[in-house]
């Protein structure tokens, strides 16, 4: 019994650090918490800012498999992210490379 508490414990834990790792977003569009996270360019699905109404200015990337980080908004690797994907995004005519290139595997199924 003891071990199957510690267990769930373990497990609560675990996953409250996640959440609080990756930064929270509410439904405002809003970020709790903000961190600095290098995410690969071909696993972001979507970049851009919070609202001007939120107290922490953060990026906010959306990943392919729409996982969201807020990433601190001062932070030169973000802004950096952010300027290359607007750019490539404002540019209609090319393929959005290095961008959205992988797909998501959370869903794999073993047969």
């Amino acid at each position: 019994m003891k071990t199957l508490g510690l267990f769930v414990l373990l497990t609560l834990f675990c996953m409250a650090t996640g959440m609080v790792a990756q930064g929270i977003m509410f439904k405002t569009g809003c970020c709790s918490k903000s961190v600095r996270v290098l995410i690969p360019k071909e696993r972001v699905k979507h970049v851009a800012t919070t609202s001007d109404h939120c107290h922490r200015k953060a990026i906010v990337v959306t990943t392919v498999c729409d996982k969201r980080f807020c990433l601190e908004g001062r932070w030169d690797w973000a802004e950096e992210l952010l300027r290359h994907f607007e750019t490539v995004s404002a540019n209609k005519t090319s393929v959005p490379a290095p961008f959205n290139q992988t797909s998501c595997e959370k869903y794999i199924q073993l047969t």
